[in-house]
């Protein structure tokens, strides 16, 4: 189903076409913040306050409804720094919103009117020490938000600490869980995020032009590793999270620290890797298994074409109204018949967007129906604990009809 694209015109120095783009347009935040609301509504709440944290771990709860990312790291959350690497959004279900901020934001990009830095007042006005709590207390005070039922999208999110100064300052506020409902919103994709999502995976598959040359006899992983993050970042990446480069017996895992170690790779190993990061805000995760030398063994290419197949099946399932655990079904099914059942594994993939994994998940236990727009990125591999791994990633777009593949780098590389 992939078709066997290795690079070509444009793929490598997007940089460019990064800065050409403007992301999301400001009126399509109005319109997510008028959902917002209007949900909010329909369950009697007075309004949302929704936290994230940096723009390279979970930015999306404020980045969807401001275009806000934060920039800075997270700290501690204790003395005169309390929720630096954090930004919260206030949403009064009637009235303007405002967007609370640790360091800085790009105005060219948050449509926001209202605007604060979460600076503490007892720092000195030149200090940049945020206190969130506090900061978000006085917008519930002046958006007469204080007291009754208001949602909260990023309780997972929130410093223990925040939340009990928020609760101890505002007694009669009452927090209700709000991710459920933002988390659906954010499932089907608009027209520019599956524009943003498109030109992710473009530059996903020139990080995997760059990592395949690296892929040799005598070669560390980290020299894997670090040939993948520079063409990716070249062609156009706002950031890498990692370039996963397992080799050998290492391919059989799953995850491991680190991501990449100085152990060099032999000819006929399998190596597996994994390029995550975003462009304009929007991630790609994509999963590729190479044999050094490109000549595996009759049961390594066993092993590849079966890993391969269950993708494949994977994806041809995918169609509106399934339910997001038949995925697993059609893959595992694929996986058994190949003689790999008993390395078959109940989840397969995940929802991409904003963040690295979001809803739905394509595993056992749920049933979520696909839908017109969802971005998945799918995954069943067969990994063999003690031998090796193989694991194909491609992402996809859930469409009226057949899926639209947006990976373009050739999965099968061993024949190449």
């Amino acid at each position: 189903m992939a078709a066997g694209v290795q690079g070509g015109p444009g793929l490598i120095g997007r940089r460019r076409v990064a800065l050409d783009d403007q992301g999301i347009p400001k009126r399509e935040v109005f319109q997510r913040l008028d959902r917002v609301k209007a949900a909010a509504f329909d369950r009697g709440l007075r309004g949302v306050v929704a936290l994230a944290r940096p723009f390279y771990e979970r930015p999306a709860n404020v980045a969807y409804l401001s275009n806000h990312f934060p920039p800075f790291p997270t700290g501690m959350y204790w003395g005169e720094m309390r929720g630096m690497g954090h930004s919260a959004l206030v949403i009064p279900t009637s009235g303007d919103p405002v967007l609370i901020i640790d360091t800085t934001f790009r105005r060219d990009l948050v449509p926001i009117a209202d605007v604060r830095h979460a600076r503490s007042k007892a720092a000195p006005p030149t200090s940049f020490l945020p206190d969130f709590a506090e900061a978000i207390v006085d917008v519930l005070l002046e958006k007469d938000l204080a007291s009754g039922r208001v949602g909260l999208a990023g309780d997972d999110l929130m410093p223990v600490r925040m939340y009990r100064d928020i609760r101890a300052a505002l007694p009669d506020l009452i927090f209700e869980p709000f991710d459920e409902v933002l988390g659906r919103l954010r499932m089907i994709k608009s027209n520019d995020e599956l524009r943003l999502h498109r030109r992710a995976v473009q530059v996903c598959d020139a990080g995997y032009v760059g990592l395949a040359a690296a892929v040799r006899g005598g070669a560390r992983e980290i020299d894997v590793c670090a040939a993948g993050y520079a063409a990716t970042m070249t062609a156009g990446a706002d950031f890498v999270r990692y370039v996963r480069t397992y080799s050998g017996p290492h391919s059989a895992m799953g995850v491991r620290w680190p991501q990449a170690t100085d152990r060099r790779l032999s000819g006929g190993e399998i190596v597996v890797t994994d390029i995550v990061g975003a462009y304009w805000g929007h991630q790609f995760d994509v999963n590729r298994t190479f044999v050094v030398g490109r000549r595996p063994s009759d049961r390594q290419r066993r092993q590849l074409e079966a890993a391969l197949a269950a993708t494949h099946a994977a994806i041809a399932a995918a169609r509106p109204g399934t339910p997001a655990q038949d995925l697993v079904t059609a893959a595992n099914r694929v996986i058994e018949e190949r003689s790999f059942g008993a390395h078959a594994r109940p989840f397969i993939g995940h929802g991409i967007g904003y963040e690295t994994m979001e809803p739905p998940l394509l595993s056992v236990g749920d049933s979520t129906p696909l839908a017109p727009g969802m971005v998945l990125c799918v995954e069943p591999g067969i990994e063999i604990p003690g031998e090796e791994g193989v694991r194909i990633e491609e992402e996809i777009i859930v469409t009226e009809g057949e899926p639209e593949l947006l990976t373009r780098f050739d999965p099968r590389q061993w024949d190449l």
